[in-house]
């Protein structure tokens, strides 16, 4: 009695199953598969006193802040990130700030990798004990949960500008989000 009806549910899942995920492959941006996080906003002053804070845009469109206080770490760089890494380093004193309609988000992620092309104008000083405020946005490697920064814009102690086009409106953009990073500051 149990085997007639598993017949037409396997039938029914077999028939559901490629149509829903032909309709789900329709609605999704183009471009790379998304990671969970697009862009960065990262400010670090180490001169008087620690200071580490941000903003993180994830692909839900929430605008979250982060503040070492004063614990802040080392303002270290490097090529790639782990999901976990960032993670981390966005856990302390994460505070939601805003939505952005996720499909905005989207819209702006797909400049990344145009602003990757892009070449860095040299690095200049500009001012002395201002920190320094760099603008990124995340390319995502999904094979190895590996999210490669992307240097948009540089402000502050050393400055440095990405030179595509699609890296100045990609600043100009995330401006408009936080007004903490509103203003230009030590511009290269």
């Amino acid at each position: 009695m149990r085997f007639p009806l598993r017949l037409p549910l396997l039938t029914l899942a077999a028939v559901l199953l490629p149509a829903a995920a032909g309709c789900a492959g329709t609605t999704l941006p183009a471009g790379p598969t998304p990671g969970e996080y697009f862009f960065e906003v990262d400010y670090a002053n180490f001169a008087w006193s620690p200071t580490r804070t941000g903003v993180v845009i994830d692909a839900s469109g929430d605008v979250w802040s982060f503040d070492y206080g004063q614990q802040a770490e080392s303002d270290t760089q490097k090529d790639g990130y782990t999901g976990a890494e960032l993670a981390a380093k966005y856990a302390h004193g994460r505070h939601l700030l805003r939505h952005v309609d996720a499909t905005e988000v989207a819209a702006h992620a797909t400049k990344i990798a145009q602003a990757a092309e892009g070449p860095l104008g040299p690095e200049v000083s500009r001012c002395a004990d201002a920190g320094i405020r760099r603008f990124h946005g995340f390319r995502y490697d999904a094979a190895t949960d590996t999210y490669r920064p992307v240097l948009l814009h540089q402000e502050g102690d050393a400055a440095r500008r990405n030179l595509s086009p699609a890296a100045a409106e990609l600043v100009g953009w995330l401006r408009t989000l936080d007004a903490a990073f509103g203003q230009a500051e030590c511009e290269p």
